[in-house]
């Protein structure tokens, strides 16, 4: 018996403007860049000057721990890397 063809699954992309970053979180842009300034969001990745991305397994990650403040979440991500690296 022939299987129906699959529909092509939509590749995700790895990193998210700030739109996009914010709209997978669920909050406005504005709250996005908020956010950012009162260090409550991890750090993005530039690709240029003016052009922060954040990844989004990160992103996925960060909001499945409670979304900790910047330096909680660069204390845990920094110790989650280490431990990857034994």
């Amino acid at each position: 018996m022939n299987k129906p063809p699959q529909p092509l699954k939509l590749l995700e992309p790895l990193l998210l403007c700030a739109k996009d970053a914010a709209k997978l979180c669920g909050i406005s842009r504005a709250q996005w860049w908020k956010l950012l300034e009162r260090n409550k969001l991890p750090e993005p990745v530039y690709l240029g000057q003016k052009a922060p991305r954040w990844r989004v397994t990160e992103l996925r990650t960060w909001v499945a721990a409670g979304c900790p403040d910047a330096a909680a979440w660069k204390a845990r991500r920094n110790k989650c890397v280490a431990v990857a690296n034994v």
